[in-house]
């Protein structure tokens, strides 16, 4: 197989992680969402960065995410917001390159910690 063929299916594979990943987020995340806060997990695929979330947590449980360096989606600005103002200082909000897999997000401590707050609406 020639190299262009393996970059060329790469970034296929690339592609289609990390839509998946976004679709995910973009079905479970929605401004009427019972659920209000997710674990999140960010992560590379080939160069590219993008957000992954699993299961529903409560504020309680994102605020004890947070404060161990990991990473919560909210559904809202202002949820997010809410809970990086129990880390200050907040840095943000601020967005990756605005591609696929990309959300605005919070940081806390100053940037310090390794945890980002990102948010849908």
């Amino acid at each position: 197989m020639s190299p262009k063929v393996k970059a060329a299916m790469a970034a296929v594979t690339t592609f289609t992680t990390i839509a998946k990943a976004d679709a995910k987020i973009k079905s479970k995340v929605k401004k009427n969402s019972k659920q209000r806060y997710w674990a999140a997990t960010i992560l590379k695929i080939s160069g590219y960065t993008y957000v992954l979330i699993s299961s529903a947590i409560t504020y309680t449980a994102a605020k004890i995410r947070v404060s161990k360096g990991s990473s919560v989606f909210a559904v809202t600005k202002s949820e997010a917001r809410k809970l990086a103002n129990n880390f200050p200082p907040v840095v943000g909000p601020e967005i990756g390159l605005k591609s696929i897999g990309q959300y605005n997000h919070y940081h806390v401590n100053g940037r310090k910690s390794k945890s980002h707050i990102f948010y849908m609406f």
